[in-house]
């Protein structure tokens, strides 16, 4: 195309030989050094071969041409050629390093395509909550652990239990300040970070909030609590022992002398009193010691049917279960279980006493029941007042009762036994009706 329109426009005088400029170019962007000189090189010969030729008058010219001297022929020619190749390989030089440029550019974009991916990861197995906020409180970034426990939030006014007004944060976090705080939510206990949102100027853009939950870290600093409570205890325990059961026992034994050789009823009603304080003050301290000081537990495989039978019949003749009825309900088959016997025979008193306190004075009925469904459970209902909804979860509790005159020691004595069987205790309530304690043992 090129040598046509060099020929018909006049080979040896024309200046449409640039033309061929313009393919060497584009053959220097598409194919590069070697692609530019074999171009350069065609042009070259066909462009000198068009000259000769019409030089020669071997083909007709179809413009006029005036006679130019040899010299002047070849120097347009030599010029030409040195512009073919100077263009082909400027041309070649600049399409390369743009390609290189290209590559770098490609091979920077893919790293930080998988660097943004990276990070978008990160942030998102991240355990804790973090919420991004523009300048207007919309959030405008929750990663997936935010997305699993809040849900899908679009306002800071969402975050409702951080109770820390958008103004007034955005006006102290000017100040390269990070806020933090504790608050409960939902029974857990959460840690709140809040610092500022920064752009690449060092100019603060939004906020970012951190929400970590540290439940488990307050509940084992509370345990630890705890401990350092029940070595204390069990120091005292021994010295306790000493200075109170021992006049307990002399006045136990004092009563029974006296009991022996006084006649009169009102007296002898007067003893038993004293005789059944001097018991309940003996078993209150037995609980502590217990409670303070456990012993280990120590296992065999035996009959817990049979355990229960003996217990009702020991519960009917019992003083302490009037003026209430007992029953008990178990299955005709025999269960066995692997346990600590005494230990078992502890949580039952514990758990009876219990529910004859809750019944007080009036008549009410205490309910055994023993059961097999994915282990050994065990129930034991009373019909007394309940237990407040506020005090259920911390029945549990050491020191915690819902009588006034108890010490809060049994039920936390009967909560440690069970979890040292690897078993669970559970109890259910309804106010002013009854309540249920469920002993689930498991079946080894």
């Amino acid at each position: 195309m090129e040598s046509t329109i060099v020929y018909l426009t006049g080979s040896l005088t024309g200046s449409f030989s640039f033309l061929y400029l313009i393919t060497i170019l584009i053959a220097s962007f598409y194919f590069y050094r070697k692609g530019a000189l074999i171009f350069a090189s065609l042009s070259a010969i066909l462009y000198g071969l068009l000259v000769d030729l019409q030089y020669y008058q071997i083909i007709p010219s179809f413009y006029y041409q005036p006679f130019l001297p040899l010299g002047r022929i070849y120097y347009n020619l030599i010029t030409n050629f040195l512009g073919f190749f100077i263009v082909g390989l400027l041309g070649s030089f600049i399409s390369e390093r743009l390609k290189k440029t290209h590559e770098v550019l490609s091979t920077t974009e893919e790293q930080l395509r998988d660097l943004v991916s990276l990070n978008q990861a990160i942030v998102s197995s991240v355990i804790s909550n973090i919420f991004a906020i523009d300048k207007t409180g919309t959030i405008i970034f929750q990663n997936n652990s935010s997305l699993k426990r809040f849900g899908q939030l679009k306002r800071y006014d969402d975050l409702n239990f951080i109770n820390y007004k958008f103004e007034n944060l955005f006006k102290e976090l000017q100040y390269d300040k990070v806020i933090e705080k504790e608050v409960k939510y939902n029974n857990n206990y959460l840690n709140i970070r809040i610092s500022g949102l920064y752009n690449l100027e060092n100019l603060m853009e939004g906020v970012l909030i951190v929400i970590d939950d540290i439940t488990s870290k307050i509940k084992l600093e509370e345990e630890l609590k705890k401990k350092d409570k029940m070595v204390t205890i069990g120091s005292m325990s021994q010295i306790i022992a000493h200075e109170i059961r021992n006049p307990l026992a002399s006045i136990s034994g004092s009563v029974q002398m006296l009991f022996e050789s006084i006649k009169e009823e009102k007296e002898k009603k007067l003893l038993n009193i004293i005789a059944q304080e001097t018991f309940r003050l003996n078993r209150i301290i037995e609980n502590f010691l217990l409670f303070a000081k456990p012993k280990p537990i120590v296992k065999f495989r035996y009959s817990i049917t049979q355990q229960l039978k003996d217990f009702f019949e020991l519960l009917k003749n019992s003083p302490e279960k009037e003026p209430h009825d007992v029953f008990i309900e178990i299955p005709k088959e025999e269960i066995l279980i692997n346990a600590d016997r005494d230990m078992l025979q502890q949580v039952l008193w514990n758990l009876v006493r219990n529910g004859f306190k809750a019944m007080g004075s009036n008549k009410g009925r205490l309910t055994i029941r023993l059961k097999k469904n994915k282990g050994v459970k065990i129930e034991v209902e009373d019909t007394g007042a309940g237990i407040p909804e506020e005090k259920i979860n911390q029945i549990f509790e050491p020191f915690s009762s819902n009588f006034q005159d108890g010490l809060g020691i049994g039920l936390a004595l009967c909560k440690r036994i069970i979890s040292e069987h690897n078993g669970n205790i559970q109890v259910k309530s309804i106010k002013n009706e009854k309540t249920i304690f469920e002993v689930i043992l498991p079946d080894e």
